[in-house]
């Protein structure tokens, strides 16, 4: 004969959350079996989980994908307007503004030993740390100064100069709407159906 598990007697243990000893010996069998089937359904979550981030993580690269697009979308739009900023009250605010290229530094090891051979102790001393690291916001002042040079930009590299935005959303206002009665064969509803966010 098969065995049965006693999913009363489980639901109640998990229902009522107490820790005490059971009516007899013979329902631990119910428990090891539910405790193995517990198992079961965790291992499927676990593995259910790694496969869904990975398909989360594409969902995500591609909503930013296209975030990123209509963002540029808007960029192209306010050059081509002349325009650095746009507010839609109620809506939000958008604002291009130029962001400089960065430097790349391909060869840090090089670079630290041509640097402290070229500049004073104290201007070397600045732009590392502790580590002998470069502070990065010091060293690409000092590189926007001398990174034309030709034994410098062996070993460095900068990233073209471009344009960010920035859009911020207003929060929502409670405003009183009264509904008017909508004449459905004024909307069409699968029109809305190609946007796909």
């Amino acid at each position: 004969m098969a065995y049965m598990l006693n999913r009363v007697l489980i639901q109640q243990l998990i229902e009522t959350s107490e820790v005490k000893p059971l009516d007899s010996e013979t329902q631990i069998e119910d428990c090891i079996v539910a405790i193995e089937k517990m198992g079961e359904k965790l291992d499927f979550l676990k593995h259910l989980k790694k496969d869904r981030v990975k398909t989360i993580d594409q969902e995500i690269d591609k909503v930013e994908s296209k975030q990123n697009q209509i963002k540029s979308v808007i960029l192209e739009t306010l050059k081509d307007g002349k325009l650095k900023s746009l507010d839609f009250p109620g809506v939000g605010r958008v604002v291009s503004r130029k962001v400089k290229g960065k430097w790349v530094v391909k060869d840090e090891k090089l670079l630290m030993s041509l640097l402290s051979e070229k500049l004073k102790p104290d201007e070397y001393k600045e732009i590392t740390k502790n580590k002998e690291t470069f502070s990065k916001k010091d060293l690409d002042v000092l590189l926007e100064k001398i990174g034309e040079e030709k034994e410098i930009s062996d070993h460095v590299e900068k990233t073209k100069d471009g344009v960010s935005l920035k859009v911020s959303f207003y929060e929502a206002k409670q405003v009183d709407v009264t509904e008017e009665p909508v004449n459905e064969e004024d909307v069409d509803v699968n029109s809305f159906d190609g946007l796909n966010f």
